[in-house]
């Protein structure tokens, strides 16, 4: 793909101003695809909550280890514009095919709630036809935050995601930022080669699938590996351990 100084080429589909001169204006265009690159505001939580459900559908876990089952519900939609899984404990949504196509991240949203409510999944278009949709419903041992310091050996493995930072630049004229999405995927197990394994599942997951989402931006590549050492888990007894990967999402823009 070629390069500028800021970075891969855009598509003329989505210019992004860069400077005028008099009357005119003169525009950089960037590749802002796949599925979305531009906002109108960042959702920190639905960051971290991609990043989780991503990690989730990666199976780094086997459903035993997560404390999952995967479940489908199959029927007709007429005219829907949500669907409801009457569940509190939705952890990921598998897949959604209707009339045999599967759907994207970008045809629809999913409403996980706080563990106490329904899953909603809301679609962007009016949807007809059989559908099958499969999810995870469960305890899990895979979430958008980091494990309280209480819990026991048997809550092991576990992984954990947070943003690092999100760095903004000014993206053009006018209310636009330019945002560079930074996080880390921080796993815990009381093997170190456990470890090693997980992370290099994690790494080869977003490496091939570094495109296709939707809160962060259309590229997720590795940036950084931190060092093996001992998590501080009161009931672990000094036996838990933990490592990180990081990630960064460039190229993630807010426009009002």
């Amino acid at each position: 793909m070629p390069e500028n100084k800021r970075g891969p080429i855009r598509k003329r589909s989505d210019p992004v101003a860069i400077a005028t001169k008099g009357r005119q204006t003169t525009y950089e265009y960037m590749q802002l695809e796949p599925i979305q690159s531009v906002v109108t505001t960042l959702d920190y939580w639905q960051i971290k909550q991609e990043v989780a459900v991503f990690i989730r559908n990666s199976d780094i876990f086997t459903t035993t280890q997560r404390g999952v089952t995967t479940q489908a519900d199959s029927d007709v939609f007429t005219d829907a514009d949500t669907f409801t899984i009457s569940r509190t404990n939705v952890k990921n949504i598998r897949s959604v095919v209707i009339n045999g196509s599967t759907l994207t991240l970008a045809d629809y949203s999913v409403d996980y709630g706080d563990g106490s409510e329904n899953c909603v999944i809301t679609f962007n278009n009016t949807q007809n036809g059989s559908y099958t949709i499969r999810y995870d419903y469960g305890t899990d041992k895979i979430f958008p935050d980091f494990p309280r310091p209480d819990l026991s050996i048997s809550s092991f493995p576990r992984i954990a995601v947070d943003l690092i930072n999100l760095p903004s630049d000014p993206g053009g004229f006018g209310n636009v930022n330019e945002n560079t999405i930074n996080f880390t995927v921080v796993v815990y197990d009381l093997k170190a080669e456990n470890i090693a394994n997980y992370l290099t599942a994690i790494r080869n997951a977003f490496i091939s699938n570094f495109t296709g989402f939707v809160h962060l931006s259309g590229y997720v590549r590795p940036t950084n590996t931190g060092p093996l050492f001992k998590s501080p888990f009161e009931k672990g007894k000094d036996k838990i351990l933990q490592q990180n990967i990081d990630f960064t999402s460039p190229f993630k823009f807010e426009i009002q």
